[in-house]
């Protein structure tokens, strides 16, 4: 924990420690794709073709795209001129990672997205889906 002071106030803060979560994950790949107005499948080629993302892991999360449009319409992304990332999608990605990290249950994800109204049903299938059914993929950060 570390306490954070902007003069007239303090918050306490958990710092994420950098060695966790660093695997790029089918959500990670879905939030690009919606930040720069791209399918799901463009941002991974983007990324490959980028070599931040190496081939094996490519194919991994290019199988997960029904998973990561599932995702999508839990984030109730709306594609359009005003295209926006919401305070919905910021928090069922961030209570996606912090399942995965198991920083949360699922009980308390699920409570988040209600919370947040997301579509608790279309999160409880893509948990049935088994959330973590694979390895965690490492992004290649070129020199």
């Amino acid at each position: 924990m570390q306490e954070i002071h902007d003069g007239a106030a303090s918050v306490t803060a958990q710092r994420r420690d950098a060695n966790l979560g660093q695997g790029i994950q089918v959500h990670d790949i879905a939030r690009v794709a919606h930040h720069f107005g791209v399918s799901y499948e463009a941002a991974l080629y983007h990324l490959l073709n980028l070599k931040l993302l190496p081939e094996p892991e490519f194919e991994v999360l290019r199988n997960q795209g029904d998973r990561a449009r599932a995702i999508l319409r839990l984030m109730r992304v709306d594609w359009g001129e005003e295209t926006h990332w919401s305070l919905t999608g910021q928090l069922v990605t961030l209570g996606l990672e912090a399942y995965r990290l198991e920083e949360i249950s699922r009980r308390k994800l699920l409570e988040l997205a209600e919370d947040a109204g997301a579509d608790v049903t279309e999160l409880e299938g893509i948990l049935a889906q088994d959330f973590d059914d694979g390895e965690a993929v490492d992004a290649v950060i070129p020199e």
